[in-house]
């Protein structure tokens, strides 16, 4: 992570991949960032999610800090994709868990699928 305006280094993930392996989120490849809106429209409470995912369609949420990461969710179920997801789009998180309430993802399988946060397991 970077510091914009200083240009400067304020974290490093060497073994991101290991790391969210040992939390139970076994990435193939990292999908996208994304800064994601508080409960509120006017939240100005921002966190950073990381994106990840492995070949068989799965997706990975995990918070990105400072101090390091932590998995939030697992999203994939038979109605969504059957190979590596490449796109993401997210939308305001839920308050108490901290997952986004909904998903929009794109995979190499061709399919646009929608996820509510009902339909994500923590």
């Amino acid at each position: 992570m970077f510091h914009a305006e200083k240009a400067a280094t304020m974290a490093s993930f060497p073994n991101i991949r290991e790391e969210l392996t040992k939390q139970g989120a076994p990435s193939d490849f990292l999908i996208d960032c994304c800064y994601v809106q508080g409960p509120t429209r006017n939240s100005k409470n921002q966190t950073l999610v990381l994106a990840s995912g492995d070949h068989s369609g799965s997706l990975y949420l995990s918070d990105v800090t400072l101090g390091g990461l932590r998995k939030l969710c697992r999203i994939s179920n038979a109605l969504g994709h059957s190979s590596d997801i490449r796109s993401v789009a997210f939308s305001t998180r839920d308050p108490s868990s901290g997952v986004p309430l909904f998903l929009l993802t794109g995979g190499e399988d061709g399919n646009l699928a929608g996820w509510v946060s009902d339909s994500i397991s923590t």
